[in-house]
């Protein structure tokens, strides 16, 4: 229910990391704007912290709702927006200024977690299914493709350079078991 800053010159010996930034409730995913404040989703509080990582304080913390569930967190440096993905099938695109809710994505699944590459949304969902989403014209936000990733590809990684998607995925028998030796990794591009 904290966050523990290792520093990158630890002592291995003594293990010892600086003080720890209590948040209140159990983090889920977080993102960093690289000039040093971190964002972080916190399940339990349905809020998301503001970290300053050189004061290691916590700035605000923005509520994200009633029973909302945060579960994965990424960010549009360029346009100040957080994609926040909740529980309650949606996804949140939260400005990085003063947290408010610009717009809300209906994923119709429940999500596991959001990246952000190339121009896209990526939400991986309980489903199996990635999807895809951006702005169109209007500047309206639209799921434009679902990719069937398969059972367990619940987390990801994004090039942010190309937009290609590295999924984590396992395939299950017909009693919901997992089949030895079928763990792999999928590469999602777009043509």
């Amino acid at each position: 229910k904290c966050l523990v800053p290792i520093p990158a010159d630890i002592d291995l010996k003594t293990g010892k990391p600086e003080a720890a930034i209590e948040l209140g409730g159990r983090p889920t995913g977080l993102v960093a704007d690289g000039q040093g404040t971190v964002y972080v989703d916190v399940v339990d509080t349905d809020e998301v912290a503001v970290i300053d990582t050189k004061a290691m304080a916590i700035l605000t913390k923005w509520a994200l709702g009633n029973s909302t569930r945060p579960t994965g967190i990424s960010m549009d440096a360029a346009h100040g927006r957080l994609f926040v993905g909740l529980r309650s099938m949606k996804v949140s695109v939260v400005s990085i200024v003063d947290g408010h809710e610009i717009a809300g994505v209906n994923i119709n699944a429940q999500i596991e977690s959001t990246a952000f590459g190339n121009g896209k949304v990526f939400v991986a969902c309980t489903d199996g299914n990635v999807r895809i989403f951006g702005q169109n014209a209007a500047g309206q936000y639209v799921i434009e493709q679902t990719i069937r990733a398969g059972e367990m590809a619940r987390a990801m990684a994004v090039d942010g350079k190309t937009g290609t998607v590295y999924v984590p995925a396992l395939d299950f028998d017909a009693s919901h078991r997992p089949v030895r030796d079928s763990f792999k990794v999928m590469v999602l591009e777009r043509k």
